[in-house]
């Protein structure tokens, strides 16, 4: 049974951060934050533009609201004081083998519930800058919060250094993108000469897509080491093409361009499990001009249904673990950290 929140209960909630509100108007006026004391003032250049001079924070929070979905895994593994995270199921559906610590982890909701998120007593908030539009006056009633923007794809690495380094764990990122970062250098060198390879990523939707260089895929395929067809490398900058009204982390082409689509290797994903998805792949596969492809005749061709498209640090290691498969060496390559949960965490949970 749903529980139903007294009309005492949701004044109660009002009155608490009016009266914080209140407690920050003299400083609200200051265009550099003074901090007091047991605060640090926290810069970024991935804060929100409505926050350029940066946000007071504890200088050892304990407490942090992350209304957020990504990253998850990895800052479990480096301490992150977790009260709440943006959206749960989201995250244990990515990452089922995390499921019994992410569900002591209570949901906040995305945009965060004030009501959920108050209860919880934070003493950090972290959360995107398109839920901040709605609510941050209310969220930094409740605790300091720290905005991020997210706009950009290839931001994913510096997004998780923000949240560590609010965190004041900015060691434990530098631990794990070093992990991270040793796993791709490690496959590189078991396929040999990546660099020789131009390997062609491609999302198989209603159309298909042609992820650039600048794609969280693109980034972990570089990462590794291989070169990219010429029509999946950015001609411009990103922010050239955003303000040109386009997406620069991918290129959507319709069918009768699919020679666009090759490569010395193609990686296609998608929606590959359900009937839709299914059917959409089997269209590709009886698509002449797919057949025509020089990739696809030579049989270097590796259908997957894991995701491409997140930004994650566990995803990433997910997509390395993927590409060791359609290059024929997972067997020799290392374990993904990621795959099973440590056992100081399980007996955490339990």
């Amino acid at each position: 049974m749903i529980k139903k929140e007294s009309w005492f209960g949701r004044m109660g909630l009002f009155f608490s951060i009016a009266y914080c509100l209140l407690l920050m108007l003299p400083t609200a006026a200051q265009e550099t934050p003074i901090c007091a004391d047991g605060m640090r003032l926290f810069t970024h250049d991935l804060l929100w533009d409505e926050t350029p001079d940066g946000v007071c924070i504890p200088q050892n929070p304990q407490r942090i609201a992350y209304s957020w979905i990504f990253h998850v895994p990895a800052l479990i593994r480096g301490d992150f004081p977790f009260v709440g995270i943006g959206r749960q199921e989201y995250v244990i559906n990515e990452f089922p083998e995390w499921e019994p610590v992410i569900e002591t982890i209570p949901s906040i909701e995305l945009p965060p519930n004030l009501e959920l998120t108050l209860e919880l007593e934070p003493d950090l908030i972290i959360e995107p800058s398109w839920a901040a539009e709605e609510n941050y006056d209310e969220l930094s009633a409740i605790a300091p919060t720290v905005v991020f923007q997210f706009d950009r794809t290839d931001d994913w690495k510096r997004l998780a250094e923000m949240y560590f380094d609010a965190a004041g764990l900015a060691e434990s990122y530098d631990a794990l993108i070093d992990e991270y970062e040793d796993r791709a250098q490690e496959l590189g060198e078991l396929i040999g000469n990546p660099e020789e390879i131009e390997v062609s990523l491609i999302w198989v939707n209603e159309l298909l897509n042609l992820d650039t260089d600048y794609s969280v895929g693109g980034m972990v395929l570089a990462d590794v080491g291989f070169a990219r067809p010429e029509t999946q490398i950015l001609q411009q900058t990103p922010e050239e093409i955003i303000e040109a009204g386009g997406y620069p982390f991918y290129t959507e082409i319709s069918w009768e361009e699919t020679p666009r689509a090759d490569g010395d290797f193609i990686i296609a994903y998608g929606d590959f499990v359900t009937e839709d998805g299914l059917s959409r792949l089997d269209d590709l596969k009886a698509n002449p001009l797919w057949q025509s492809l020089s990739a696809v005749q030579a049989g270097d061709v590796y259908y997957t249904s894991v995701n491409w498209a997140g930004g994650d640090i566990a995803g990433a290691h997910n997509l390395l673990d993927d590409i060791a498969e359609a290059f024929g060496v997972a067997d020799e390559f290392s374990p993904n950290p990621y795959k099973t949960v440590p056992e100081d965490l399980l007996e955490t949970a339990d």
